[in-house]
């Protein structure tokens, strides 16, 4: 008997479910939606399920939360929803809330808040971060003291973690904080941190007080580094800008008054020649300075005009300074411009590089770190005490 020739087979008879599981393992995304629009049955599969467009987006951007305003579907077309940290949708799961709430409450309820150590030298609170990665019980120092959160994150490529004291997210590789310009971002974080501080007694309610009170302060100041070209720029007292820093850290609570009288001759108040950016003081915008004044209080106010033209090496010290952050205002308005474009290598290919940003950044970056930073590297620059402590 001649043996029975079975018809030939195509994928294509396999159930759309089916097939759209094979697609999606072995295809990139574009791919996949490329191939759907050959069959009508897939075509129909993916316009009739929300969480196919989800498997579709998380694989195309890494990012595994939404806004409220926007579909899955919506997001998989929508070019500033690859602007959020896919880093922070190790958070996004319910089981990773759940993990991240009993290690942080359990945590806070072990002993005293001002006992609570790093795990790898003996900085207390406030300069301590918890590792957000589900299931690591990390909590580390800041840089501004031993850095050891910034090693473990870089030697477990754990990316994500929360400053205990303000509950503040911020993440190594996009080198920002997470949760406050971008509402998918905001939503996660907002939800993830409500459920963190559902608890009564301290320290949940100082930690409560201290976002409600000086939170959206917080973030507003850190915005003020930027210098627009042509713009007017003063001098500010470095002992101000270090209290400043605590503050916007979350160190410390508000500064005083902006005190410049240690720039200024004692004799006939004209500015010190022998002042070095950095050491002495740094620069900051015309509004910032205004701002400044009018919300904390100053005295001495010395623009770049009011110092002698006889100081040439203390005026091109500050020229090259302001020079250093108009071109970071700059490159940053250009990455803002400019949608990330997808990738499925790795999360990691979504968040634009700021190392070099970093280095220059003078208003936003903690005084003492990144500055720090741009003298080993040679570059001479200003001084700012704004961002971040990690």
């Amino acid at each position: 008997m001649a043996p029975r020739i079975s018809q030939p087979f195509t994928l294509l008879q396999l159930p759309p479910e089916v097939l759209f599981s094979i697609a999606q393992e072995y295809l990139q995304a574009d791919e996949v939606l490329a191939l759907c629009a050959t069959s009508t049955s897939l075509r129909s599969l993916l316009n009739g399920s929300e969480s196919l467009w989800k498997t579709l987006t998380v694989r195309r951007t890494g990012i595994a939360y939404l806004s409220r305003s926007l579909s899955w579907r919506q997001a998989c077309f929508d070019a500033s929803f690859t602007r959020q940290c896919p880093h922070v949708s190790i958070l996004a799961s319910e089981e990773a809330t759940r993990d991240a709430v009993e290690r942080f409450q359990t945590l806070l309820t072990s002993r005293p808040f001002f006992d609570i150590a790093c795990a790898s030298c003996p900085i207390k609170t406030p300069d301590l971060w918890l590792c957000a990665v589900p299931r690591c019980p990390y909590v580390g120092c800041g840089i501004r003291r031993n850095a050891h959160a910034v090693h473990h994150g870089t030697a477990a490529a754990h990316p994500v973690s929360i400053k205990l004291n303000t509950l503040e997210f911020w993440c190594g590789p996009c080198v920002r904080w997470i949760g406050r310009d971008l509402p998918g971002e905001a939503r996660l974080v907002e939800s993830l941190t409500a459920r963190l501080l559902a608890r009564d007694g301290e320290p949940f309610e100082s930690i409560r007080c201290n976002k409600d009170l000086w939170g959206e302060r917080r973030f507003r100041e850190r915005a003020m580094y930027a210098i627009r070209e042509d713009e007017s720029v003063f001098l500010v007292a470095r002992e101000f800008l270090v209290a400043w820093r605590g503050f916007l850290l979350g160190n410390r609570g508000p500064p005083g008054k902006v005190d410049n009288s240690a720039l200024v001759a004692v004799d006939d108040g004209t500015v010190k020649g022998d002042l070095v950016v950095l050491r002495d003081f740094g620069v900051v915008s015309e509004t910032t300075w205004t701002y400044l004044r009018d919300t904390y209080g100053g005295t001495y106010p010395i623009s770049f005009d009011d110092i002698p033209l006889h100081h040439t090496k203390l005026r091109a010290s500050i020229a090259m300074a302001v020079r250093a952050i108009v071109e970071q205002c700059k490159l940053e308005e250009n990455e803002k411009s400019i949608p990330t474009p997808p990738s499925s290598d790795s999360a990691d290919s979504h968040c634009v590089s700021r190392d070099s940003a970093v280095l220059v950044r003078l208003v936003t970056s903690s005084a003492d770190t990144h500055l720090n930073a741009i003298w080993r590297k040679g570059v001479g620059t200003g001084f700012h005490p704004a961002a971040v402590d990690k």
